[in-house]
C-alpha cells in the first residue's frame, strides 16, 4: 500500500506539471530507444534481451525538473524477476552555482522493479549530486550517486564517485557525442563506463539516434562484473 501510495502520489506530480507546461515557463522532452540489453548505471546486465526506454522529462526555468523513465522488454514484460522492466519516478534542481557556469543538479528518484506496483526487495533509491562545467564543445564534471534499496531487500545499497567528460562534433545536420567517466564504486573497486552516439537533426525539434553504443569496463572489480557493451537505436522529441 506505501508503495502505490508513493508510486501514484508522484504520478500525480508529474501529469500536473505536464498539464501545467501550457502556462509556464517550462519546456519538455521525449526520448526513447531499443537497446540490445539493459546495462545498468553499475555496469551490471540487468536484463539481457531488447528492451525499449523511453524518458519523458519537464523542467522550469526556476531549475525545478521531473523525470519519468521506463524500460519495457518485448516479452515477459512486467513478470516477476524480469528486470527488463523497471519505472523510474524522479524530482530534481538543476541551476548555476553562485551565478557561475558551474551547475549543480540534485536527482532523487524512485526504482520501482521488477513487478510494477508490487512491493519487493528489488525495488530501490537512486539519488545523486553533481556538478558540471561547459565549454563550447565540452563537459567536465563531478559526480556522487547512492543507491539504497528498501526494506525489503537484503542488499546494502551503493555509494559511487564519478568524474567525467564528454565532447561533442557537429558536421552539418549530424552531431556525434562521446562520453566516458572513471567510476569508485566502494567496497567493490574500481570501473569505467561510457557512451559514443550519432544523432541526426531532421528538423529543430527532432532527431533519430543511429547508431550509439553504451559501454562498461571492469578495471579492478571484486564482484564479477565484466566488460559490456549494447548498441541502440532512437529519436529525441522537444516541445
Amino acid at each position: 500500500m506505501k508503495k502505490a501510495l508513493l508510486v501514484l502520489g508522484m504520478l500525480f506530480v508529474m501529469l500536473s506539471a505536464m498539464v501545467l507546461i501550457a502556462n509556464a515557463k517550462a519546456s519538455a522532452a521525449i526520448s526513447s530507444i531499443v537497446i540490445e540489453k539493459y546495462i545498468g548505471a553499475s555496469g551490471a546486465v540487468c536484463y539481457d534481451k531488447p528492451v525499449i526506454q523511453t524518458n519523458v522529462w519537464v523542467g522550469w526555468k526556476s531549475g525545478f525538473y521531473v523525470d519519468l523513465w521506463n524500460s519495457s522488454p518485448f516479452k515477459g514484460f512486467n513478470e516477476v524477476y524480469n528486470y527488463g522492466t523497471e519505472a523510474d519516478y524522479c524530482i530534481g534542481f538543476s541551476h548555476s552555482l553562485f551565478k557561475s557556469k558551474t551547475i549543480v543538479d540534485v536527482y532523487l528518484s524512485f526504482c520501482d522493479e521488477p513487478s510494477l506496483g508490487k512491493v519487493n526487495g528489488e525495488d530501490l533509491f537512486y539519488n545523486y549530486l553533481k556538478l558540471s562545467r561547459s565549454t563550447k564543445n565540452m563537459m567536465f564534471w563531478l559526480q556522487y550517486d547512492n543507491v539504497a534499496f528498501t526494506a525489503a531487500s537484503s542488499y546494502n545499497g551503493a555509494n559511487r564517485f564519478c568524474i567525467g567528460a564528454s565532447a561533442t562534433k557537429k558536421l552539418s545536420k549530424l552531431g556525434v557525442t562521446a562520453w566516458v567517466s572513471p567510476v569508485l564504486d566502494t567496497g567493490h573497486g574500481v570501473f569505467l563506463k561510457g557512451e559514443v552516439k550519432a544523432e541526426w537533426s531532421l528538423t529543430k525539434k527532432f532527431s533519430i539516434v543511429l547508431p550509439g553504443v553504451k559501454w562498461f569496463v571492469p578495471v579492478q572489480l571484486n564482484d564479477g562484473r565484466i566488460f559490456e557493451k549494447a548498441f541502440y537505436t532512437g529519436f529525441n522529441y522537444s516541445l
